[in-house]
């Protein structure tokens, strides 16, 4: 037997609400008592809804229940990490270039980096209820960039195009947190299309010194992000009537009403990001030293759905006796949805690479955006 329940958005605290399920009998010297029973069931099911409500604020981090902050942060990291791969401080190759790599990207709450680059950082004052925090990994993602010169003499030489595509998943991990474990379901895919064009060629002498010049960049990548979260809570149990002569009376006497409740929440991010790049690099014999500036233009939905199961059973003696008839329900009324990323997102660009005759690149890129965030990845690439 069990419970629907359905969740309609959030707001600051979780208030449960619901509807007991009901039960019938083919047992003839039960039938006259059913009505009882079912009388005192809603009233046991009632008593418990405080209890669910509760254990649900109690459990569940303020962040997850501000859907609004956590809905910004989770779109606004994903525009963060859609730049997996990415070879932005190499884009002064003949022909082809081919990367692999991983990016993390971070949502920060407001003014984290202004603090970290002044070196003043308050953690008490930067994590308060309403911060905006949100994380999210691309293990694996692959760029491949085309000059299309070296085919169609048209184009002109220092004109770059790129796709990406990547793709990270952990399905079925546990999470422990107070009272309870977490499983987590965490998918992110990300497709897009990128161009670079070089402004000031690049000057130097190979293999000593070479200065990569100038180059802007831009594109459109779309990326999506699915998380569920399954939240157990601690089972419930009361029982049906009371010792001060409140029971169903015959075969229904001295039965329990016994709720095994789970919170389930789904995430559905789906973000567009258009990078407005200036980048430059030099190379110091082995060692590629990136700096640029630029933004990302992020837009899209994050939204957040939920649900729950919850099982619901009768113990006693003659609970056998009974088969359920209706089912109950549960119900959240939550506020905020459909919530978009961070528009503007200002960043400086450095890292650090090195080069192996210069096709061979194993480069780090970092970003930190402004005001509240960065992101961090790993590259290998190939050029040529």
């Amino acid at each position: 037997m069990s419970l629907t329940v359905n969740f309609s958005g959030f707001s600051d605290e979780v208030t449960v609400t619901g509807t007991a399920p009901t039960f019938k009998t083919d047992d003839p010297a039960a039938q006259e008592h059913i009505g009882f029973f079912n009388d005192y069931l809603e009233s046991a099911f009632n008593s418990m809804l405080g209890d669910i409500t509760d254990m649900s604020n109690t459990i569940l981090p303020p962040g997850l229940v501000n859907s609004a902050n956590l809905l910004n942060g989770f779109g606004t990291s994903s525009v963060f990490s859609s730049h997996g791969a990415t070879m932005r401080a190499y884009a002064d190759y003949k022909f082809l270039s081919i990367s692999i790599g991983s990016m993390v990207g971070l949502k920060l709450p407001e003014n984290t980096t202004n603090s970290f680059l002044n070196g003043k950082m308050d953690f008490g004052k930067l994590m308060t209820d309403n911060s905006i925090f949100g994380i999210n990994p691309q293990f694996l993602s692959i760029h491949v960039g085309f000059n299309p010169s070296a085919l169609i003499e048209v184009f002109p030489k220092n004109l770059f195009f790129g796709l990406r595509i990547g793709f990270f998943g952990l399905p079925n991990l546990s999470i422990p947190i107070e009272n309870a474990t977490v499983n987590l379901d965490f998918n992110v895919f990300t497709i897009g299309i990128t161009f670079n064009y070089q402004l000031v060629s690049t000057l130097g002498i190979d293999d000593i010194i070479k200065w990569r010049g100038v180059n802007i960049g831009s594109g459109l990548i779309f990326q999506t992000t699915k998380l569920d979260l399954s939240i157990p809570l601690d089972q419930i149990d009361a029982p049906i009537g009371t010792g001060g002569g409140l029971l169903a009376g015959g075969p229904l006497d001295n039965l329990t009403l016994v709720v095994d409740p789970m919170a389930i929440f789904n995430i559905n991010i789906n973000t567009f990001t258009i990078p407005i790049e200036v980048m430059s690099s030099i190379k110091l014999l082995f060692l590629n030293i990136p700096f640029g500036l630029g933004f990302d233009i992020g837009f899209g939905r994050s939204a957040l759905s939920a649900d729950a199961q919850a099982g619901v059973n009768i113990e006693g003696v003659n609970s056998d006796l009974l088969t359920q008839d209706k089912s109950g329900s549960l119900s959240v009324d939550i506020k905020n949805n459909d919530i978009a990323p961070t528009a503007f997102n200002f960043k400086i660009m450095i890292g650090l690479g090195l080069t192996f005759g210069d096709r061979f690149v194993i480069d780090i890129p970092l970003t930190l955006y402004i005001k509240d965030g960065f992101n961090l990845g790993v590259n290998l690439g190939l050029r040529f």
